[in-house]
């Protein structure tokens, strides 16, 4: 959707903000706008063809990968401004928690955060991912489970604005804890 002006947006606090899954043609609009940025030498339907592809592979398939948008509800699917967007990756995980028992579990890895540079500095991706950090304490979990972990990807390190209640580990990764369970890795606060 093409807006007339940028103050057409709402405020990244605006109660008709929500967290929602797009649409395959939303998927082509976010692929399309992301691609701008991350398809290095690849043409823009090369890597278009090369997402579609990639959310097909069987780590990807029956729920193994899903995507997430950051809209105005007040606007309708494939008309609605895609304010900021992301895809979060189901991984089955162990874990030990404080008797040394390990357990398998399911976790979730964030990545392709992505916002339009036109939509960005109003706190849209922060808001998507404060409210991504929410649902997956539950999604795709075991009834009555919550998640462990997640694990937020990100290749621009320390200085990323998004990890508000999420901690910092060497690898350019942030996590997540939902019940203080140790991951393996050493943890350092974000800055």
């Amino acid at each position: 959707m093409i807006l007339k002006t940028m103050q057409d947006l709402p405020p990244s606090d605006s109660t008709k903000l929500a967290l929602l899954h797009p649409t395959p043609e939303e998927k082509l609009v976010i692929w399309h706008s992301n691609g701008q940025v991350w398809r290095g030498k690849m043409d823009l339907p090369t890597y278009v063809r090369r997402e579609t592809h990639l959310e097909n592979q069987a780590f990807t398939r029956d729920g193994g990968i899903t995507f997430w948008i950051l809209v105005d509800t007040t606007r309708a699917p494939n008309e609605r401004p895609i304010l900021a967007s992301c895809e979060s990756l189901r991984k089955q995980a162990l874990i030990t928690k404080g008797n040394g028992q390990v357990t398998d579990i399911i976790s979730h890895g964030i990545g392709s955060v992505f916002c339009n540079p036109d939509h960005r500095g109003r706190g849209y991706a922060q808001r998507m991912i404060n409210e991504l950090g929410i649902k997956l304490d539950n999604w795709q979990q075991k009834e009555g489970e919550r998640a462990s972990f997640t694990v937020l990807y990100s290749d621009i390190g320390k200085v990323c604005r998004l990890t508000q209640h999420w901690v910092f580990s060497h690898v350019d990764r942030f996590y997540r804890n939902f019940i203080r369970a140790w991951v393996g890795m050493p943890f350092r606060r974000a800055i």
